[in-house]
């Protein structure tokens, strides 16, 4: 029997959430933070697709770069690795790749600047939808997050984003 089918999953009463741990210590907690990007909202869904491309385009004009194969898995690699952390700690990070190839990097804010340009452009359909009311913010929420909300504000969580 493997593992996956011997796991009940056990999830809260009327919703898709799961409890991964029922043994897990609860206190009284009165609160709940939340980062906005890619933990309820999917307007920014596809960011490295953008982030990637653009520091391996960055890293190979580096006099010592490698072929472009192996400079993405590397990028891919830090980007991934420092995900969840401030865009600036990536972009620093891909100053010091092109400083450690031969390069002379930008200020690394100069490439989060390029960064968010070129993000802003790819997701510019979604929030012009959105402010249209043409996009149901539904469709652009990580399912699931508006019935967590709802839980815990109902349990009389204090909610913050």
């Amino acid at each position: 029997m493997s593992q996956v089918s011997a796991h009940h999953r056990n999830f809260l009463p009327g919703t898709r959430i799961e409890v991964i741990r029922d043994d897990f210590p609860r206190g009284r907690a009165r609160v709940a933070l939340f980062d906005f990007d890619g933990t309820l909202s999917l307007i920014r869904e596809g960011w490295p697709e953008i982030m990637i491309p653009m520091m391996v385009e960055h890293l190979a004009r580096a006099p010592h770069a490698e072929p472009l194969d192996v400079l993405r898995e590397k990028v891919e690699e830090f980007v991934m690795r420092l995900n969840g952390k401030q865009t600036i700690y990536q972009m620093i990070q891909l100053a010091d790749e092109i400083r450690s190839r031969g390069g002379v990097p930008k200020d690394p804010l100069e490439y989060k600047h390029d960064y968010h340009e070129r993000l802003l452009r790819r997701i510019a359909g979604r929030t012009s939808g959105l402010r249209a009311g043409t996009i149901d913010p539904e469709t652009l929420t990580v399912p699931g997050s508006e019935a967590l909300l709802e839980h815990l504000a109902a349990r009389g969580l204090a909610l913050y984003l």
